[in-house]
């Protein structure tokens, strides 16, 4: 895997295995990996069906499971006009973790049932296709073949904020070198279901 860290600095092409790496940047596109999604029945609500109310249960119960990042406090925001949800509305809820990351949903109400799902995360279950992915750009930008599972992003879901960097680790199957790659500006909401991120690949191993 040496090949994908090595760059001649005067070509800028892949050069042999005992060249000194770069540091190296790009972006990939690739399918959406879904969303968390969750319903609940109604609870019974004082003047009307509660539907924020089972929004927040539902987050704090199935979802928070799904997501898989601990026990989180939810609320939900009034539906547009400051009024409580009614049949058909949607409105946005978040959740709040114990280690202060802040997740984002969006909820629809209809008929008996409320349908959250979450809008910032990628589920610990997709992080593999995150991991397959940057392997595959890493691969076209350098021209060589980059298994994924050279690629390791954690196993944890990943909570998506404007500025959030998710540092991963690139292994030189050579040396065993493990060189830092950080994803940024991922953008889940992208045309037809795509999703974006900038890569930087450090140009020294871990120590």
């Amino acid at each position: 895997m040496t090949p994908v860290l090595a760059v001649d600095p005067a070509a800028g092409a892949p050069t042999a295995p005992s060249a000194t790496p770069r540091r190296s940047a790009g972006r990939r596109m690739f399918l959406s990996i879904g969303a968390a999604i969750a319903s609940a029945f109604l609870l019974a609500g004082c003047g009307g069906n509660d539907y924020d109310g089972a929004a927040v249960e539902v987050i704090e119960g199935d979802l928070a499971d799904t997501v898989g990042l601990g026990a989180v406090t939810a609320t939900c925001d009034p539906a547009e006009g400051g009024d409580k949800p009614a049949d058909g509305d949607t409105f946005t809820c978040s959740a709040t973790t114990e280690s202060g990351q802040t997740i984002s949903y969006l909820a629809t109400a209809s008929g008996d049932r409320v349908e959250v799902e979450t809008t910032n995360v990628i589920l610990g279950s997709k992080v593999g296709e995150v991991e397959r992915i940057t392997a595959q750009s890493l691969a076209d930008q350098f021209e060589v073949e980059v298994p994924a599972e050279t690629v390791d992003c954690g196993e944890a879901s990943i909570v998506v904020t404007p500025d959030a960097v998710v540092t991963c680790g690139v292994t030189d199957t050579e040396t065993g070198d493990v060189y830092d790659i950080e994803l940024s500006n991922i953008d889940l909401t992208g045309s037809d279901g795509n999703i974006t991120f900038d890569w930087l690949l450090s140009d020294t191993p871990r120590s």
